[in-house]
């Protein structure tokens, strides 16, 4: 009969992770943790535990702004999306178009003909973060020359000239 192997002297399995929460100190200066969603909680995307970064999380991945930006259009079938989208497998677009869905940034209207016939559009949360994807995808095309030559740079080891005035 096999068996594990040992763990090592001193092994113990690791105490159970309580997630972190924002804290305000007592008298006696102990922290006192205040739960998510009362009053005196506020979100912070910078801590890690901090449900918002999930949010941010959804189109913060190499596709989804893409994604969103091509169904903010209208109604796409996922070879038009496929298509659209530059560069992207279907496997990540199938996996794109779940998360999102999952989410609730797009809807799937699955028509039940033969052939199968599959849209996706934009719900109402998508639609409230269109703006977002369009200004972001905006910024790209105009920062795209500083920031090919930033790269530049710092490929052959030269700093940025900077004008101090």
């Amino acid at each position: 009969m096999d068996r594990p192997a040992p763990l090592g002297r001193g092994h113990r399995d690791p105490p159970p992770r309580r997630p972190q929460v924002r804290t305000i100190f007592s008298l006696y200066s102990r922290p006192m943790p205040i739960p998510i969603g009362h009053a005196g909680w506020t979100p912070d995307p910078l801590d890690a535990d901090c449900p918002s970064r999930q949010v941010l999380a959804l189109i913060a991945d190499k596709w989804s702004v893409l994604v969103l930006s091509a169904i903010a259009d209208g109604n796409h079938r996922n070879g038009q999306l496929l298509r659209r989208v530059g560069g992207i497998s279907q496997k990540a677009l199938t996996r794109t178009l779940r998360a999102l869905e999952h989410d609730g940034l797009i809807e799937r209207h699955d028509h039940r003909s033969v052939p199968l016939r599959v849209d996706y559009t934009l719900s109402a949360i998508g639609e409230s973060i269109r703006p977002v994807c369009r200004e972001l995808c905006q910024w790209a095309i105009t920062h795209m020359p500083d920031v090919e030559a930033a790269r530049r740079r710092h490929d052959i080891g030269t700093e940025p000239v900077t004008n101090t005035g």
